[in-house]
């Protein structure tokens, strides 16, 4: 009975310490034991001592910690002492429960209350044998660590499963010069293209409730530009071919961020006429850089609409500035998955 009860106290410990290294408190109620055929739950931390070391032999590299709550609290017995704990003391997450010890048996149960919630969100419960008590702590631990990984979205250390992915891009938007002197004579209006991405693997890094990973891109659009008001006639025609790197942040649902650099060619065809003169068609072509910000909301699994906002230099002899701004859909054509991380 003490020992199953040290043992959800310092198994309520190990879990804390997962949690509190990754910036989440988690605040645990005394932990009640109760002998097999009695009704009466205790308080009783004589094993304490002898639990948390087994704990510190299975945490790894996680440094231990547990929040206990205030010392008035005595009791928590159920869901509604669980609520007034968390209303009274101001706690997001509460872990309260019972161990049991018979003749035969170790039991206990060790539940995770949520404040804001106002219920209990998971429960954990196990059983061994009497002269399994060693087995019994080291079940219902890491049954209580995996609840809390889920909880906060933290990685297992050894589970878990990535994928490699291949994606593919349409889009439509608007684009503009940077520069004053461009435009003066032309004026930029609509690009169309596409585009393939391929993602090694889609989680690099995890923290919280984000995963972060990178992704290899090609795309190619066309754009066009007319003249201005004041200039003579005039078209641009503009192809560009594009190699990029996307970094991503994922928030565990449909929202992603990004941050998009790339290298590009820049090929550009003028036509222009006047009415003194013949039309006239020139071209050029220059090497540049971009740099972009976008946002990915996934529909489904296979499908999201994509918004992206990109800045680009283009080195002719005097720098050339451009903006576009696009809007796309983009569907997932291969998925492969891999076991842990």
């Amino acid at each position: 009975m003490r020992g199953g009860k040290s043992f959800l106290l310092a198994c309520v410990i190990a879990v804390l310490h997962t949690v509190a290294a990754h910036g989440e408190r988690v605040y645990i109620a005394p932990i009640l034991s109760v002998d097999a055929g009695e009704e009466r739950y205790e308080i009783d931390e004589r094993y304490q001592d002898d639990i948390y070391q087994s704990l510190e032999e299975q945490k790894g590299a996680l440094e231990m910690m547990v929040v206990k709550t205030p010392a008035q609290i005595k009791t928590v017995r159920s869901s509604y002492d669980a609520l007034k704990v968390c209303k009274e003391e101001k706690i997001e997450y509460l872990l309260y429960g019972w161990v049991k010890k018979s003749e035969h048996t170790y039991e206990g149960e060790l539940r995770i209350f949520d404040g804001e919630g106002r219920k209990n969100i998971y429960t954990v419960y196990e059983k061994d044998g009497a002269a399994e008590y060693e087995a019994f702590i080291r079940n219902i631990s890491g049954k209580v660590v995996e609840k809390l990984r889920e909880l906060f979205y933290l990685p297992a250390e050894e589970e878990g499963e990535t994928h490699s992915k291949i994606n593919v891009q349409a889009e439509i938007g608007y684009w503009t010069f940077m520069n004053k002197d461009w435009l003066k004579y032309l004026t930029g209006t609509i690009s169309v293209g596409g585009g393939l991405e391929v993602i090694p693997k889609d989680v690099v890094f995890s923290w919280k409730k984000i995963n972060m990973y990178f992704s290899i891109g090609f795309a190619a659009d066309y754009r066009l530009a007319v003249s201005g008001k004041e200039a003579i006639k005039s078209y641009l025609h503009t192809v560009d071919i594009a190699g990029y790197t996307n970094v991503y942040v994922n928030f565990h649902n449909e929202h992603t961020i990004y941050g998009k650099t790339g290298v590009f060619y820049d090929f550009d065809i003028l036509s222009y006429s006047d009415k003194y003169a013949d039309g006239k068609v020139s071209h050029s072509g220059a090497v540049g850089m971009v740099f972009g910000l976008g946002y990915k909301y996934g529909i489904n699994e296979k499908v999201r609409l994509l918004f992206e906002n990109d800045f680009e230099c283009i080195f002719y002899k005097k720098v050339m500035g451009k903006y576009k701004g696009t809007f796309g859909v983009e569907v997932e054509v291969f998925k492969k998955e891999y076991k842990g991380r």
